[in-house]
């Protein structure tokens, strides 16, 4: 197999096919665009003694002398100061090596487009983005924007290092690489804190197509809660806060820790199934492999950052609208002493705090428009007259297939619409006249409160400030669904009601306070109870269980996965204690946050 003459415009560049692969090479004063920056090629050093990069070696093999001679003359070198054919071929690996000359590998499609000047993949054009315009398209452009920017900052690095290295004599190189075999591998970027995080790390399964996370989030909390609690707490605070995750009532045991673990999972795994961002992020992770300078290649064992530390979960769960670039300056990068290397004092695992601020971004936009999909309308039948009258059609059947999968927003729906159970905001259920019927909060909204509403000066409840720790939550915006409700004992609001109040007596009792995820689990219990209660009254005059016990169970999770989604946008800490207000008791001693309700 030999290389082929593959066409462009650009005076810079020389293009080759290998086989199947598609290699670009560019001279130094080339300025590639943000989508050309992740496909560039780093040639790894092999961890062997005195070798160079088999990869390079390979395509080098593959060139014919006109071809080589050609490659030369891109770098600006003049030929005929080599008497030898082979002393050239040297020259131009160590020129390749030391980033003289630079390589990109593309696929075909791309690489037949490089033939034309005018095409977007020689301009500002970042690859990633779909030709319709989108809040959600726009924060991917900034995404990519950013990874570029820090791509093009580890070039310029792994390019200085490597011009130093292989413009040494072929002797001296030599020596340093035999001591680099018995070097520690290098870090790559996962070092952020140590502490109560140390050596704690997650995997990130990254294929052709799929980027999945994978976390035994029980365990890596239990671990990462036990160090803090016989460590030292108070550098561990700082070390996080530096990095932007304040610490909050998450870290009060290893079941609230847990919480923040899964929330931050959640997030990430939501990102990756939009396929652009999740193809966006295989190429900013390859890419950052290749831009590693070439000694530290060497001792590198994994081509891609396949484990990284729990505190990008954390991170994850704490982020959005810049939330961990303020709260790492208000911080002031107060690091306790050796907690992380200086050069990574604004960087989470291979991130910056920048990026994942866009990410949480990202994921909160993607739970507003899948929420927004499954909005109701005015004329949908909320709770028909004591029967189910309507029989699903085979489509909604085949999505009530057990076992189910409550993930998927459509079976939700499907599962709403068989009972007649209508979800949505407060606020927009508003818009639904349902004479005896009344809206009920999955979680009471006094729970969010930062006291009890002053009754006596007419203190009405949305005016009450909701805790810093609920992020944007307005009563307003909470998810909520209709009960049935004549203000008298046995009724549906009044059942689920009681429920609240008793267990917020029975923690108040033992002067306690529940996570947000606590009262989650309580109420969905609670939830699918009253459903399947056959003593319970469901509409005037009619008593009985609305819906089957296997089935009440789902449709209680069902909403609750409503519900949660909505707080994951309204960037609540699921791990936060909550108030005993709605059973009469008191509050957690925490910080105020003033929101205008709707």
């Amino acid at each position: 197999m030999s290389a082929t003459v593959v066409p462009v415009a650009h005076p810079s560049l020389l293009g080759f096919q290998l086989g199947e692969e598609f290699w670009i090479f560019a001279a130094q004063d080339f300025q590639p665009s943000t989508f050309l920056l992740f496909k560039r090629q780093g040639f790894a050093g092999d961890p062997s003694i005195f070798t160079f990069s088999t990869d390079l070696d390979w395509i080098l093999e593959e060139f014919d002398d006109g071809q080589i001679l050609d490659l030369y003359r891109l770098s600006g070198r003049e030929i005929e100061s080599h008497w030898l054919f082979g002393s050239t071929k040297d020259d131009l690996r160590d020129l390749i090596m030391s980033g003289v000359l630079r390589a990109f590998k593309l696929d075909e499609q791309t690489a037949r487009r490089m033939s034309n000047i005018n095409d977007t993949i020689y301009s500002d054009a970042t690859g990633y983005e779909p030709s319709e315009s989108s809040p959600i398209n726009a924060l991917r452009t900034q995404l990519a924007d950013k990874f570029a920017k820090d791509l093009e900052e580890f070039w310029i690095g792994k390019d200085k290092a490597d011009k130093l290295h292989w413009d040494k004599n072929a002797i001296h190189r030599e020596l340093v690489e035999a001591v680099d075999t018995g070097a520690e591998a290098v870090d790559f970027a996962y070092d952020t804190i140590v502490g109560i995080l140390d050596l704690l790390i997650f995997a990130i399964e990254v294929t052709a197509e799929v980027v999945v996370a994978h976390a035994q989030v029980k365990m890596l909390a239990k671990r990462a809660f036990a160090n803090y609690v016989m460590g030292n707490q108070e550098a561990a605070r700082k070390d996080l806060e530096a990095i932007g995750i304040r610490v909050d009532g998450w870290m009060k045991s290893a079941e609230t820790v847990a919480a923040k673990m899964q929330q931050g999972l959640d997030f990430f795994n939501l990102i990756m199934s939009d396929p652009l961002t999740c193809q966006l992020l295989i190429d900013y992770l390859e890419a950052r492999y290749e831009s590693l300078p070439f000694r530290d290649s060497r001792t590198l064992p994994t081509r891609l950052a396949l484990e990284v530390g729990v505190e990008v979960l954390l991170a994850f769960a704490s982020g959005g609208g810049g939330t961990l670039a303020k709260v790492s300056a208000k911080a002031g990068k107060a690091f306790s002493a050796g907690a992380a290397k200086a050069a990574k004092l604004s960087r989470i695992g291979p991130f910056t705090l920048e990026m994942i601020d866009l990410m949480c971004d990202m994921a909160r936009l993607m739970r507003k428009v899948e929420m927004k999909a499954d909005e109701v309308v005015e004329e949908v039948r909320v709770y028909p007259d004591g029967q189910i009258s309507s029989t699903p059609d085979s489509s909604r059947r085949n999505l009530l297939d057990q076992p189910r999968d409550l993930s998927n927003v459509a079976v939700r729906k499907a599962l709403f619409a068989k009972y007649g159970v209508v979800v949505g905001p407060y606020k927009q259920l508003q818009k639904i006249s349902k004479p005896g019927f009344q809206r009920e909060h999955f979680l009471p909204h006094s729970n969010f409160m930062e006291r009890s509403r002053d009754a006596k000066s007419g203190e009405s409840r949305s005016d009450v400030p909701i805790r810093s720790e609920f992020g944007d939550y307005t009563e307003g915006d909470a998810f909520t669904y209709f009960v049935y409700d004549d203000q008298s004992k046995g009724t549906e609001h009044r059942y689920i009601t009681d429920v609240e109040k008793q267990y917020a007596q029975s923690l108040n009792k033992k002067g306690e306070f529940a996570t947000v995820t606590q009262w989650l689990d309580h109420m969905e219990s609670a939830t699918a109870k009253m459903f399947s209660d056959i003593n319970v009254e469901i509409s005037e005059g009619v008593t009985g269980a609305r819906i089957p016990a296997d089935d009440a169970a789902d449709v209680a999770k069902a909403i609750r996965i409503e519900y949660e989604n909505q707080l994951d946008v309204l960037r609540v800490d699921k791990s936060a204690k909550m108030s005993n207000l709605v059973g009469g008791g008191g509050v957690p001693s925490t910080t105020s946050d003033e929101r205008i309700d709707f």
